[in-house]
């Protein structure tokens, strides 16, 4: 007897299967939205410390005390309040009359919790020649 057509069972079976992997492939698409705007928040927070810190190169390095912590205007994007504070530390390799550490700090809050990110960058001023 030869069969030209799928059983009941066999149909029943493969809907089955069809559903459970359609129903696994949805569930991945809201992660993967959380995943794509915790990206563009970590991406917007780095690129305003690096300007900020790109504005701290051209400060006279006398400006830039050790110990300085200077809050910085919140900044908002893309309906997120960056909130941002400089601080001036020294290294414990070099003397901070030739060598000192800028600091970023930025903090933002998102989905209900806290974020932070950091960034530095090193400033030095060359001794003078005799």
């Amino acid at each position: 007897m030869r069969r030209n057509a799928f059983t009941l069972a066999e149909t029943a079976i493969s809907l089955a299967l069809v559903g459970l992997v359609l129903l696994f492939v949805l569930n991945l698409f809201p992660s993967a939205l959380v995943a794509q705007r915790s990206a563009e928040e970590r991406t917007q927070a780095a690129g305003l410390a690096r300007t900020l810190l790109e504005k701290q190169m051209n400060v006279a390095f006398a400006a830039l005390p050790v110990g300085l912590r200077t809050p910085i205007a919140p900044v908002t994007i893309d309906g997120i309040d960056y909130s941002a504070e400089l601080q001036v530390d020294s290294t414990p390799q070099a003397d901070p009359k030739y060598l000192r550490v800028l600091r970023v700090v930025i903090n933002w809050k998102s989905r209900n919790r806290n974020h932070t990110l950091q960034r530095e960058i090193w400033k030095h001023r060359l001794p003078h020649q005799v």
